[in-house]
C-alpha cells in the first residue's frame, strides 16, 4: 500500500510540474492525464463532489486560454502578461478578449490573438477592422473596451492621480486623428422600437423610433458641444440624411410642428418639488408645465405684414419676482448683489400681503420693474412701471408716492423721489384705482418730486433744479460755470410758502388772503450765483422780458403800488 501511495504522489507531482510547461495538444509523457480517468478531468456534465480539488477550468502554467467554435477563435483569456497598448506597457493579467477576428492593431506590431497581445482592458470586445489603439490611456483598466470600425471607446473606472479612493466613472470615446476636427465621432443616446428589419433612414419624420437610426435623444461631440433633440446627427456616406451638428456648448433643437402638444419641444424648464413633509406648494414650487422657470421658443407662428416669425420667451411662471444678479468684484456674495427685478402688481400684492406694498391692486397683471442702486440693498417693491434706486418709504409707506405714479419712471431713495410719467386727469382728490389703459386719452405729462416728513426748515426742503453740464474742456468763451463739477443751474423750484396771496371780490376789493405756495427761480441760485433760495413766486436773476402785457381794459389792483415800465413794443 505504501508503494502505491508513493507512486500516486510521484505521478501527481510530475503532472503538476509538467503542467507548468507551454501548452500542447497532448502530453505524450503522461498519456493517462488526457483520459476520463484523470483526476483533473473536467466533465461537461458536471464533476463529482468527491474530489473537489479538480473544479477548475484552465491551466496550471502561464498560458492564455483560447476558445474556438467551428475552428475559429472566439475569445482569449490572458495569463500573466505584459504588453503595450498605444505606447502604455502594463500588466494585463487575466484580461478577456472577445472577438472572432484576429485583427491588427493601429499602433503596435502583431495581431490581437498573438501570444504577446490581447485585450486592452479587463474586458475587450472587438467587432471588425483595425483594433484602434489611438486614444487609449493607461488608466483604462477596470472597464470595458469596445473597438470596431477603426474606432475605440471605453466604459469603466479611472484612478485619478496616484492616491486611493479618488475615482471617476468614465465614458470615453476616441478617434484616430491627431488634431483638427475629430471624426466626426460622437457619443450618442438613441431610442429605438420595433424596426422589424427596416433598413431605411426616415428623412421625413425625425420623431420615429422605428427607422434604422431610431430617435436621436442627445449627442456629445469631440469638441465638447452638447446637442439635445431629434435633429442632430452625422450625415454618413450613403445615409442620405439631413442632420445638423451642435453649434454651441449646449444646443437644443427639435423639428418644428404646430400645436399645443408640440410646444414642449421648444422649451427648457427648471422646477422645485416641495419637501416630502410639506402638504402644499409654496410660491415657486411645483413640477407642472405652468411651474418654475421656463425659457425657449414658442411654436405659435406670428404674421404681421406678411412676415412669418416665432418669438423667444423667458418665463418665470410663479407669483413672485424674476431677479438678475451679478457679482460686485469683491467677496463671493452673489446672493447679496441684486441688479434687476421683474414682477407684477399681483405678485407684489401676494408677497407683501397688501400691507407692505402701497400700490395699485386692481390690475394684477400690470408690470413692475426695478433696478437697484446697490446690490446689497435690493429694490424689492417697485411702485411704478420702472423704479430705480431704493425701496421708497418705510413700513407704512408714508412718503411722497401716489398711486397715480403708474405709467412712468420713479427714481427714489428711502425718503426722496422724482417721477416722470403720465398722470390720469381726474377730479380733484379722486383716488386712482386702476392702471393707465391703452386707450386712455386724458393723461397729463407730469414731473413730480417729493420728500419725507422730516423737513422742518427751509434748508431741508428738496428742490427741483435744472442744470446744464458742458464738457470740462469746452472752449466756453463766456466763462459759464457749465464746465465746472456742479454745472450751470438754469432754474430751480422751491416747494415752500411764498407769501399771503390776496383774493378779490368782483369790484377788485380785497376780501381775503390765502397762502401762495411754490417759488420759481430763474437763474443760478447756487453759491456760484445768488447763494440762496428764490424769494418771490418768480425770482429772476438778471433781466426779464415780457412780450405781451395786459391792455388798457385791465382794471388795476387798488393795492398796487409798483408798476412795470415797458415801451410801445412791449419791451
Amino acid at each position: 500500500m505504501k508503494k502505491n501511495n508513493l507512486l500516486l504522489g510521484l505521478l501527481f507531482i510530475s503532472g503538476v510540474v509538467i503542467s507548468q510547461q507551454n501548452p500542447t495538444n497532448n502530453n505524450p509523457s503522461v498519456p493517462a492525464q488526457n483520459g476520463t480517468n484523470d483526476r483533473a478531468f473536467w466533465s461537461r456534465s458536471g464533476n463529482s463532489q468527491i474530489n473537489g480539488n479538480n473544479n477548475i477550468f484552465g491551466t496550471l502554467w502561464n498560458s492564455p486560454i483560447y476558445t474556438q467554435t467551428n475552428g475559429v477563435n472566439r475569445y482569449k483569456l490572458n495569463g500573466t502578461l505584459n504588453y503595450p497598448v498605444n505606447g502604455f506597457t502594463a500588466p494585463r493579467n487575466g484580461y478577456f478578449l472577445l472577438t472572432s477576428i484576429n485583427a491588427s492593431m493601429s499602433g503596435s506590431p502583431g495581431l490581437l490573438y498573438d501570444g504577446g497581445r490581447g485585450a486592452f482592458s479587463q474586458f475587450h470586445i472587438h467587432g471588425g477592422g483595425i483594433a484602434q489603439e489611438f486614444g487609449y490611456r493607461s488608466w483604462m483598466r477596470t472597464g470595458i473596451t469596445l473597438t470596431d470600425n477603426n474606432d475605440m471607446s471605453y466604459i469603466g473606472l479611472r484612478q485619478v492621480g496616484t492616491g486611493v479612493d479618488v475615482t471617476e466613472m468614465v465614458i470615453n470615446w476616441t478617434d484616430n486623428q491627431g488634431g483638427g476636427n475629430f471624426g466626426p465621432d460622437d457619443m450618442v443616446f438613441r431610442f429605438s422600437t420595433n424596426g422589424a428589419g427596416n433598413p431605411v433612414y426616415n428623412n421625413t419624420n425625425y420623431r420615429t423610433p422605428d427607422d434604422l437610426d431610431g430617435l436621436h435623444i442627445a449627442r456629445f461631440t469631440a469638441e465638447g458641444l452638447f446637442g439635445l433633440g431629434n435633429t442632430f446627427g452625422v450625415n454618413g456616406p450613403g445615409a442620405g440624411t439631413n442632420y445638423n451638428r451642435p453649434q454651441s456648448l449646449l444646443h437644443l433643437s427639435y423639428d418644428y410642428q404646430a400645436g399645443v402638444f408640440n410646444e414642449q419641444f421648444g422649451f427648457m424648464q427648471i422646477t422645485y418639488r416641495r419637501p416630502l413633509t410639506a402638504a402644499t406648494d409654496i410660491i415657486g414650487q411645483g413640477e407642472q408645465v405652468t411651474d418654475g422657470l421656463r425659457f425657449g421658443i414658442d411654436n405659435d407662428v406670428n404674421n404681421t405684414g406678411n412676415q412669418l416669425y416665432l418669438n423667444g420667451f423667458l418665463r418665470w411662471q410663479e407669483n413672485s419676482s424674476f431677479v438678475i444678479q451679478t457679482e460686485d468684484g469683491g467677496a463671493n456674495n452673489i446672493e447679496q448683489n441684486e441688479r434687476l427685478r421683474v414682477t407684477s402688481i399681483g405678485a407684489l400684492t401676494q408677497n407683501y400681503n397688501g400691507f407692505g406694498y402701497l400700490g395699485l391692486n386692481n390690475n394684477t397683471d400690470a408690470t413692475r420693474v426695478s433696478i437697484s442702486e446697490r446690490g446689497s440693498a435690493p429694490l424689492t417693491r417697485p411702485k411704478s412701471l420702472l423704479h430705480l434706486g431704493y425701496d421708497y418709504g418705510n413700513t407704512l409707506n408714508l412718503q411722497g408716492y401716489r398711486r397715480w405714479m403708474d405709467l412712468g419712471v420713479l427714481t427714489s431713495t428711502n425718503r426722496d423721489h422724482v417721477w416722470i410719467g403720465l398722470k390720469p386727469r381726474l377730479p380733484l382728490n379722486t383716488p386712482v384705482t386702476n392702471v393707465v389703459q391703452a386707450n386712455n386719452d386724458e393723461l397729463d405729462a407730469v414731473v413730480a418730486w417729493g420728500t419725507d416728513r422730516i423737513a422742518s426748515t427751509t434748508t431741508q426742503v428738496d428742490l427741483m433744479r435744472f442744470i446744464f453740464t458742458g464738457h470740462p474742456f469746452d472752449a466756453n468763451p463766456d466763462l459759464a460755470p457749465s464746465t465746472s463739477e456742479d454745472g450751470l443751474e438754469m432754474m430751480r423750484m422751491f416747494p415752500a410758502t411764498v407769501y399771503n396771496h390776496y383774493s378779490y371780490d368782483s369790484t377788485g376789493v380785497v376780501n381775503d388772503t390765502t397762502y401762495a405756495y411754490g417759488k420759481v427761480g430763474v437763474g443760478d441760485f447756487t453759491a456760484a450765483g445768488v447763494g440762496g433760495q428764490p424769494t418771490q413766486k418768480i425770482d429772476v436773476v438778471g433781466n426779464g422780458r415780457f412780450r405781451y402785457l395786459p391792455d388798457s381794459t385791465f382794471i388795476a389792483d387798488s393795492l398796487t403800488t409798483k408798476i412795470v415800465m415797458v415801451d410801445e413794443s412791449g419791451v
